[in-house]
């Protein structure tokens, strides 16, 4: 089938126009992302309830790119790659506006995060692997330490190759920002976390066969402490089982 060189044009702008409104929900939704994380991390009551207030303009773009995709579904009758692009351009949609989403939520939980707020999570978290040990489970806590100047160098590893990028994230350079911020937080984390029934193990990981060597042996260590051994079979367990083995043999064919 020939198609009209102005009906291919048209379903070209169409594709176009639905393209230009998923790149332009992606930037809001990045924007959303990084503004509800600052929010956050600054405790900035204003630009979380900004976040909040922006939500709206994401969930109207991802109605006019299903509206626009189902008229052109519906007009242009596209099949095989163009089918292909449109209901890739709808999951995308779907997707941005679920990170939306999630922006928004982390925007609404700055007015909730105070000193008591991490104090009761700590306590949680002890509680609950306080729970599993008397119940027990063993629990071993690593945290791989790697130095900002080995991050820069593994980023720049990722970004030099081809086969790699898909490693790398954008906003993964942008929190280096915030990268006294982290450790900060880890610190807090840690010591508030750290008890004898479950303890962390901070391990060096700038070389990786250094921390693998590391974890290993901590692991090791304490799969030995278990004392771990077959159970022992009594002198009536094994008169049970030599019965047993009797009448399984006696048994006919």
């Amino acid at each position: 089938m020939v198609i009209p060189d102005h009906t291919a044009k048209a379903f070209d702008i169409d594709l176009q126009e639905i393209a230009r409104l998923v790149a332009e929900m992606g930037g809001l939704c990045e924007k959303q992302v990084a503004d509800s994380i600052d929010a956050l991390a600054e405790r900035d009551l204003d630009r979380a309830q900004r976040t909040v207030a922006a939500d709206p303009e994401i969930d109207a773009l991802q109605a006019e790119i299903e509206e626009k995709a189902v008229l052109t579904i519906a007009r242009r009758q596209p099949m095989a790659v163009d089918l292909r692009e449109i209901v890739g351009a709808l999951r995308v949609a779907n997707d941005l506006e679920r990170i939306g989403d999630l922006s928004k939520n982390i925007a609404k939980r700055v007015s909730e995060v105070d000193g008591d707020f991490w104090a009761d999570r700590y306590d949680d978290i002890n509680a609950f692997e306080r729970h599993l040990t008397r119940n027990g489970t063993m629990i071993l806590k690593f945290f791989l330490n790697i130095s900002k100047d080995e991050q820069r160098k593994r980023f720049l590893k990722r970004l030099k190759d081809p086969k790699k990028h898909w490693k790398f994230s954008a906003s993964d350079l942008a929190e280096r920002r915030f990268w006294d911020d982290y450790m900060k937080a880890y610190e807090d984390a840690i010591n508030a976390t750290s008890t004898k029934h479950a303890p962390w193990h901070i391990i060096p990981a700038d070389h990786k066969w250094v921390s693998r060597a590391f974890v290993a042996r901590i692991i090791t260590r304490a799969v030995e402490s278990l004392d771990v051994r077959y159970p022992e079979v009594t002198d009536e367990q094994r008169a049970i089982i030599e019965e047993a083995r009797k009448q399984l043999e006696d048994e006919k064919d």
